[in-house]
């Protein structure tokens, strides 16, 4: 007998789509003519943008997790939302947090 795990959302609600990253193009190679160098990501600090990251807390038996908005040329925190689900729901309520406070 074998057992499918089951991933994603149990609400039964879709999830929302990610937008694309139209941050993307300002990332340059850090050497052209070594690409395994890496990125570098430095001009994307005056592009004006916000971004979004996400972890968990093990906290009173519970994992709670933590959705963060951060303005990218600051490095300030403009939302967050703290939710019992790791879910698109709780980026999304981190974003209009951060958009009621602008």
């Amino acid at each position: 007998m074998s057992t499918k795990k089951r991933r994603g959302n149990r609400s039964g609600r879709a999830e929302i789509a990610a937008p694309l990253n139209i941050l993307g193009r300002y990332a340059k190679l850090r050497n052209e003519l070594r690409p395994q160098d890496g990125l570098d990501y430095r001009d994307m600090v005056d592009a004006h943008a916000w971004v979004q990251d996400f972890t968990y807390l093990w906290f009173s038996n519970h994992m709670h997790y933590l959705a963060v908005i951060l303005d990218l040329k600051t490095r300030q925190v403009v939302g967050w939302r703290l939710g019992l689900r790791h879910s698109s729901e709780l980026t999304h309520a981190a974003l209009l947090d951060a958009l009621e406070q602008t």
